[in-house]
């Protein structure tokens, strides 16, 4: 197994930000709608990843070293600036 099952984390409309504690091996993995592969983001100390909560993800399954992330989903329900046609995501 080399990740979790694909998965959203809240019906709602939202964003999805993971913050990367350490470095690690474990990808984050994202999803296209047919659960194909579309990336693969490598834990590094210190990275953001932010995506579009409607995108389906699964978090990567460590082999090596501990891998520790920490998650916010950013609730988007009002008017205002989410696309639920947004698919891409920002690596910062």
């Amino acid at each position: 197994l080399k990740h979790y099952a694909p998965h959203t984390d809240s019906p709602k409309h939202h964003y999805a930000l993971i913050y990367y504690v350490n470095d690690a091996d474990g990808a984050t993995v994202l999803f296209d709608d047919d659960k194909n592969i579309i990336q693969e983001v490598e834990p590094k100390r210190g990275r953001i990843l932010l995506f579009n909560g409607a995108i389906l993800h699964g978090g990567g399954i460590p082999k090596t070293t501990n891998r520790c992330v920490v998650n916010f989903n950013i609730d988007f329900t009002g008017p205002g600036i989410y696309n639920a046609n947004d698919k891409g995501y920002i690596l910062i």
